[in-house]
């Protein structure tokens, strides 16, 4: 069917995208996030359809193939590298362990932010996060106006425009303060979901209880009693079907929900139009609940709790649902006769969270990142080096029981999807690696920016939650080839966690950070040392130099750095102003003068409503 609306109001979009698709197999385009004059010219010159564009279409189209795949895009929630089969978990997840082997591609170098709003602003919008201002260090708190930029393009918008119908489900976490921040305004025909970075999996609240250090439970219980300092209730209402709340999806695990809704949306799809699926469930991020069924507690019988890793086996039966509703999303596509003509691209948002959590235990959980060190909320690998493999009918036989080890990045996730729907991502930071994935061709990646932020914020923020890691500073990682280099501070926590039974080592005083001109400084060798033992920052001063000035350089205006903006909670959007809920509290186009930082909530508030 011709859907005239989008195509009308994007058509010039389309072309300018057209054309940058095309030439991304030109030796001229440069490197990813550039934009060479000629096609400059070209893009000004996009303004109606023309005999040249109409070629250029069809090429595109011949590239990619006259029926283009379906793309669902499964980002599972803190999923740590030691957390599945097949690296190595005493979690049972044979589905996930089958489709990432003997049926798919492992990409085991493959890079992510810290936590999961920037790591999912990548993957919406091809951009590196200090490159559009979303390298948020405490993602993005209820109540804060921060979303992705409007002027950057998510890929929904970009397939949509590329004949796709586009779905989205799970969880959001780019922004919600407008309507026009939230799916359905950023290129999604339907949604169903949640906001914010979590939510109670049975009564689907956030708020301060949410995150409080408790033991594990297996049933939702209501949090309606936390308060700020002044007395406002801070819990409210998070679950959404389109703009209504959906109250009556409460007192049911989350992820019955959202199984349901893409049931729906598979079922309701006609096969002859590709169909993109943004799909992102929150097994298996804290708070720690117990999915009801006894099946998964008797399956994870095996996996229980320790002196260190509390709520190991709860974690256990989380994982094993999310592996089992990847099962039934295989199901559901080939019910459908869509299997054969679907890419399924499985990515976590970031590491694996230890149990130290934010600070005292607040957000912790029970991951495993073995044999990387520390987790979520740290530059170190066990909390950027992700799990990731492609899967599907689409991907060719020949490519599967392979994995990728060269160097991969989120960015590179979007440009490829694009690349196979026929499209590309304007600006975008990413490679096209789908020879890389489906033919073992050489990764064209030789460095990952992996977090770059100067700003106040940040450097306030580490000061109060990581003083075991470097404290006040900056908050920057680089890796190029075999090098890896953490300046100013390295996260939340530190330390390397073994399983079964479950322990964390903290490091030794050899292992901290190096003075390097001022700067706190870790220099790692990754191919001789994964596990980032050895801190050779002043063994190798030549590497160290090169790369904090690379750090300077990628920081610059020129280079197209971008510091994040406001990033706190606003009294206007708190629950007892919105029915309970934490819904959009602002209108579409209104605009706000962002107060001071800290001059809306307290210092203890921001700590608890971190990285969820």
């Amino acid at each position: 069917m011709f859907r005239i609306t989008p195509l009308l109001r994007m058509r010039r979009l389309c072309i300018v995208l057209t054309v940058l698709a095309t030439a991304a197999h030109d030796s001229t385009l440069g490197t990813p996030g550039t934009t060479p004059t000629h096609l400059m010219d070209a893009m000004a010159k996009a303004s109606k359809p023309t005999s040249t564009n109409k070629m250029i279409s069809d090429r595109v189209l011949r590239a990619t193939g006259n029926k283009k795949p379906h793309i669902v895009l499964l980002v599972i929630d803190d999923v740590g590298w030691a957390d599945v089969g097949f690296h190595g978990s005493d979690f049972p997840t044979p589905t996930i362990d089958r489709l990432a082997t003997s049926q798919g591609v492992r990409l085991e170098k493959y890079y992510v932010q810290q936590v999961c709003s920037p790591t999912r602003a990548a993957l919406q919008t091809g951009r590196l996060p200090h490159r559009i201002g979303t390298q948020w260090v405490q993602t993005i708190p209820p109540g804060s106006p921060a979303a992705l930029p409007k002027d950057v393009p998510t890929i929904a918008e970009m397939l949509s425009n590329s004949t796709y119908r586009t779905h989205a489900i799970g969880k959001w976490h780019l922004g919600y303060a407008r309507w026009e921040n939230t799916p359905l305004g950023r290129g999604y025909e339907s949604y169903v979901g949640y906001l914010q970075g979590a939510v109670d999996y049975y009564n689907k609240t956030i708020g301060l209880s949410t995150v409080k250090p408790a033991p594990p439970k297996n049933l939702g219980t209501s949090n309606s009693g936390a308060t700020h300092s002044g007395g406002i209730k801070l819990t409210g209402y998070d679950f959404w079907v389109n703009k209504t709340a959906a109250w009556d999806k409460y007192g049911r695990y989350d992820m019955d929900d959202h199984e349901d809704e893409a049931r729906r949306v598979v079922a309701n799809h006609d096969p002859s139009e590709p169909l993109f699926l943004y799909y992102a469930p929150q097994n298996i991020h804290e708070p720690l609940e117990m999915p009801p069924e006894d099946i998964y507690s008797e399956n994870c019988a095996k996996v229980q709790d320790s002196p260190q890793g509390p709520g190991r086996h709860v974690l256990c039966t989380m994982m094993n649902r999310l592996d089992k509703a990847v099962a039934n999303l295989e199901e559901m596509l080939k019910a459908k006769s869509m299997w054969d003509n679907t890419v399924l691209w499985v990515t976590t948002d970031n590491g694996g969270m230890l149990p130290h959590g934010i600070r005292d235990g607040v957000a912790g959980s029970a991951s495993s990142n073995t044999p990387l060190r520390a987790g979520k909320g740290t530059l170190f690998e066990g909390g950027v080096r992700g799990i990731s493999f492609v899967t599907g009918g689409y991907l060719p036989v020949d490519a599967h029981g392979t994995s990728v080890t060269g160097l991969l990045q989120h960015v590179d996730v979007t440009a490829t999807l694009a690349a196979l729907a026929g499209t590309a991502i304007l600006h975008g930071d990413g490679f096209d690696v789908w020879d890389v994935v489906s033919k073992g061709a050489s990764s064209p990646r030789t460095e990952v920016v992996l977090n770059l932020d100067k700003s106040a914020l940040t450097k306030a923020f580490n000061l109060a939650n990581n003083q075991c890691c470097g404290g006040f500073g900056e908050f920057d990682a680089i890796i190029q080839g075999p090098w890896k280099l953490i300046k100013g501070n390295s996260g939340l926590y530190d330390g390397w966690n073994s399983n079964d039974p479950y322990t964390i080592t903290p490091p030794n005083a050899s292992q901290t950070f190096a003075e390097v001109s001022g700067d706190k400084v870790w220099l790692f060798n990754l191919e001789v040392d994964p596990e980032e033992r050895s801190n050779v920052a002043l063994a190798h001063p030549d590497v160290t130099e090169r790369m904090l000035a690379s750090i300077v350089q990628h920081m610059s205006e020129a280079s197209g750095y971008i510091s994040p903006g406001y990033n706190l909670p606003l009294p206007r959007s708190f629950p007892n102003l919105h029915n309970g809920t934490w819904a959009p509290f602002l209108k579409d186009e209104e605009h706000i003068d962002s107060p001071k930082q800290g001059g809306q909530i307290d210092t203890a508030l921001m700590h608890s409503w971190a990285l969820l």
